[in-house]
């Protein structure tokens, strides 16, 4: 089993000991994922990242080919995975169909945004939340929705959640598009009750 993987430009990078199957056999192809590396993107961090996120205890029940396909496309998306950039996660799910565990690639918001700037499809995109007592309206006309909201100068002092009332999104693409979402507060509580705010 190979312990590192060599990058012709960037040197080598020292595989961890496996800490499960799943590991082990996508070490025995690691060397093949630099090709699968979008120009542009800094192999030598993506793939750092990718190894340590495949080698996570948390995985150890998932079987070694899912593990092997959840990294290799997490280096075709360019994706750097993990807690600290959150862009992608490597996550077990229950496959009831094979009674098995399968690593699963789960594209975190920062990843969504980062492939909708690299493939130019974004222009911009704002997100904020609405505080209670801030004035905040939306409506909808012939031209599609639209919100104003007038922000409180002070509102930092108020940043917290119990004074969270909504959160909103709005985007612009280069084509012209443009969106607009709104999670009220009951559907923020939803998400937090889940871990996912």
């Amino acid at each position: 089993m190979p312990n590192e993987l060599i990058l012709t430009d960037s040197g080598r990078i020292e595989l961890p000991p496996a800490q499960h199957q799943g590991f082990t056999a996508l070490a025995k192809v690691v060397q093949r994922m630099p090709a699968y590396v979008p120009s542009g993107a800094d192999p030598r961090q993506l793939l750092m990242a990718i190894v340590a996120e495949a080698n996570k205890q948390s995985l150890a029940k998932c079987t070694p080919v899912s593990i092997v396909k959840t990294a290799f496309n997490c280096a075709v998306l360019g994706l750097v995975p993990g807690e600290f950039m959150g862009m992608a996660h490597f996550v077990p799910f229950k496959n009831t169909k094979n009674n098995c565990t399968d690593c699963v690639l789960v594209v975190g918001y920062k990843g969504w945004l980062e492939l909708a700037y690299d493939g130019d499809f974004l222009r911009d995109v704002h997100a904020e939340v609405v505080l209670k007592g801030e004035d905040f309206e939306r409506w909808n006309d012939e031209a599609g929705p639209h919100i104003r909201h007038k922000l409180d100068l002070e509102r930092d002092d108020g940043l917290v959640w119990e004074n969270v009332e909504a959160a909103y999104c709005v985007w612009h693409s280069r084509g012209g598009g443009s969106g607009l979402e709104i999670v009220g507060r009951k559907a923020l509580q939803a998400l937090k009750r889940r871990g996912q705010v």
